[in-house]
């Protein structure tokens, strides 16, 4: 991810695993905890395998969007 103000451009450290007080912390860490859970309990995870589709054929066609130029219709 990056973003743009009218001063700079950066990458916020969104995808690092962060730590607190030499502890895993995070949405990371809450999504495994998610999945692990559901695993042990035998219960659906909150996002289906549909919405994980969907979501990288979003990502997809926003990469491919800015590489043409041009809209990209899913």
């Amino acid at each position: 991810m990056i973003v743009q103000t009218y001063d700079e451009i950066y990458y916020p450290p969104i995808f690092y695993n962060l730590n607190v007080q030499g502890s895993p912390y995070g949405v990371y860490k809450e999504e495994v905890c998610h999945f692990v859970k559901c695993v042990v309990e035998g219960k659906k995870p909150a996002t289906q395998v549909g919405d994980a589709l969907r979501a990288v054929e979003v990502a997809v066609a926003i990469d491919r969007s800015w590489k043409e130029g041009k809209v990209i219709t899913l």
